[in-house]
């Protein structure tokens, strides 16, 4: 597939899909396609592609892609249009990345449903009325309450034992969207706006690589994911454990289908329902 055609696929789905789940609040396809034809150019032309060549890109609505918004999920930043890359972007470009838009986000991060008054919700493509979850920016509020050494060493001795971990990715399954958060685990009271995402950020915070894998459905019928928490610093052990376990999962009933695009483009625009931007 050349760069143009993947980049025309990727338009399409967005196109055909988007307005169901309200995951690509901003987009850029003009710049994308004629990224794509100068990708492919250059390889017609022998030119040695770069290691992400012709590969689309979505970038999270906090980070900055030239003549974008960046509105953090925040009202106060609706009008924020980004006069430059940011240097990650800039970087990803010149390794031959294509950027696609901007991706929703829970206001300034800070939760893990991805919900704010600026864009709007966006929903889990595999049942419209639950969360698709979100950067939780737990690392950061940990911080506060992980404070002491004893932590972190106490990962260090772990892992001079151990190879890896493995665990569920979250606590729970996916919540309906209008919850801003669960306020209980299997009868248990949480303790915290993050409590419910302990799993997914208590390894973010003594620095070790995790990775999180599709890994069969829940009770509810909603797909599962492993986490898989390395080492520090061998961020290349987690990745190949990854693709060893995704390769034993692949063909058994742990595989995850894909949600049922036919129901998506069927769907209603999300930005049709009730509290779509609002906090009820």
């Amino acid at each position: 597939m050349s760069p143009v055609e993947l980049a025309e696929a990727c338009i399409a789905r967005v196109e055909t899909l988007d307005h169901a789940v309200n995951a690509l609040i901003a987009r850029d396809f003009d710049r994308m396609m004629n990224s794509a034809r100068d990708a492919e150019t250059a390889v017609m032309a022998g030119d040695a592609p770069g290691p992400l060549h012709g590969l689309p890109f979505a970038v999270k609505d906090m980070i900055d892609v030239a003549g974008l918004p960046t509105t953090f999920g925040s009202q106060a930043f609706a009008g924020n249009i980004a006069t430059g890359d940011d240097a990650i972007v800039a970087a990803m470009r010149a390794a031959g990345g294509l950027a696609m838009g901007k991706t929703n986000t829970p206001e300034e991060r800070a939760g893990s449903n991805t919900r704010n008054r600026a864009n709007g919700v966006s929903a889990n493509p595999y049942d419209l009325t639950r969360s698709c979850a979100g950067p939780s920016d737990g690392s950061a509020v940990a911080q506060a309450l992980f404070a002491q050494g004893r932590y972190h060493r106490d990962w260090q001795a772990f892992f001079e034992i151990h190879d890896f971990i493995t665990s569920p990715a979250v606590t729970i399954s996916p919540r309906p969207w209008r919850e801003i958060y669960p306020t209980e685990i299997d009868g248990t009271p949480t303790k915290s706006y993050y409590h419910w995402l302990a799993m997914a950020y208590a390894s973010t915070i003594p620095g070790h690589p995790s990775i999180t894998i599709p890994c069969g459905k829940g009770g509810n019928g909603m797909p599962f994911a492993l986490q898989i928490v390395g080492r520090r610093h061998d961020d290349l052990g987690v990745l190949a454990v990854a693709a060893e376990l995704e390769a034993i999962i692949a063909g058994t009933d742990l595989a995850v289908p894909a949600p049922d695009l036919s129901a998506l483009r069927a769907a209603p625009p999300l930005s049709q329902a009730d509290e779509f931007l609002t906090f009820n």
